[in-house]
C-alpha cells in the first residue's frame, strides 16, 4: 500500500495526522509506514471505542507537563467527531488539571521519611484526631478510595487538603464521564513520557480494575500514550528545514549574505 493511502487508511481507522508529517512522510515513508503500524495498533485491535481512544488522546496533549496545542486541536476534533459532549471535554480537562498536585504526592513522602527521623515529629505524624478522620471520610466518599500516601499530607495541613478535596472531587461530581472513563485519564498522564509518575499509575490503575477495566482496556490506554513520541517530528521538522535553509545562506558557507 502506497503511503499516503496508508495514512488515509490510519485516519480512518481513528488515527490523528498532522500536516506537518506530510513532508516527513515524503522524505522517509520507511520510518511513516513503520509508525503508522506501531501507532495504529491500538487503533485497529484495541477494545476501547473510538470516543474514549480521542479524550485520552485530549488528555494526553493536554496535560500540563506536555501542552502540544496541535495535538489538543486535533484531539478535541476527532472527539466532537465521535460525538463527545462539551461537558466532556471539559471534564477531561478538569481531570488532567489536578495533576500538579502530583508535587505533594511525590514530595511529601519523602519529607515524612526525614520528618520520621524526630521521634516527637513522627509521634505527630501518626497522631489521629477528629478533623483528620472525618477529611480521610470525605476524601473517600468523594473520590472512591483512600491511599496511605495521603495521610502525611492530610497530618500536615488539613485546611489544604480539604481544599485538594474539593477541587479534585469536583469532575466526580458532574458525571459526565463513567468513572472507568477518569480513571483511563489519569492513568494515561501518570505513564505519559513527560510525567512517568509510578504511585499515581498505581493508584489509579487498581481503582480502574476496579470500576470494571479489563488488562485489554488498560494496556490500550499505555500504548496510545506510546505514540506520542511522533510530535518530536510534528514540532521539529519545520525547523529543521528552516535551520538548514539558514545555515546555507551563512556568508561562510558560501550562500548570499
Amino acid at each position: 500500500m502506497h503511503i499516503k493511502d496508508r495514512i488515509r487508511h490510519f485516519a480512518a481507522q481513528g488515527g490523528t495526522w498532522n500536516a506537518s508529517l506530510d513532508a516527513l512522510a515524503d522524505a522517509a515513508p520507511e520510518f511513516i509506514d513503520a509508525w503508522l503500524d506501531f501507532a495504529g495498533k491500538p487503533l485497529r485491535h484495541g477494545p476501547l471505542a473510538p470516543k474514549t481512544k480521542a479524550l485520552i488522546g485530549l488528555a494526553l496533549n493536554a496535560a500540563m507537563t506536555h501542552l502540544h496545542e496541535d495535538g489538543i486541536r486535533e484531539h478535541l476534533r476527532r472527539a466532537l467527531e465521535h460525538g463527545a459532549t462539551r461537558e466532556e471535554l471539559v471534564e477531561v480537562l478538569q481531570l488532567v488539571s489536578v495533576m500538579a498536585v502530583h508535587a505533594c504526592t511525590l514530595g511529601v513522602p519523602i519529607l515524612a521519611e526525614c520528618l520520621a527521623l524526630d521521634p516527637h515529629q513522627a509521634d505527630e505524624l501518626q497522631r489521629s484526631d477528629a478533623r483528620r478522620d472525618a477529611l480521610r471520610a470525605e476524601f473517600e466518599a468523594k473520590r472512591g478510595y483512600w491511599n496511605p500516601l495521603w495521610e502525611t499530607l492530610l497530618a500536615l495541613d488539613p485546611e489544604y487538603f480539604k481544599a485538594f478535596i474539593d477541587f479534585s472531587a469536583a469532575p466526580w461530581l458532574s458525571g459526565a464521564l463513567e468513572p472507568k472513563v477518569k480513571e483511563f485519564v489519569y492513568i494515561a498522564v501518570a505513564v505519559s513520557a513527560t510525567h512517568q509518575f509510578a504511585p499515581g499509575t498505581r493508584i489509579h490503575i487498581k481503582n480502574a480494575l476496579g470500576y470494571g477495566a479489563s488488562a485489554a482496556e488498560l494496556l490500550e490506554v499505555m500504548q496510545l500514550a506510546s505514540a506520542m513520541g511522533i510530535q518530536s517530528f510534528t514540532v521539529a521538522w519545520p525547523l529543521l528545514d528552516e535551520a538548514i535553509a539558514e545555515h546555507a545562506l551563512r556568508p561562510d558557507r558560501g550562500g548570499s549574505p
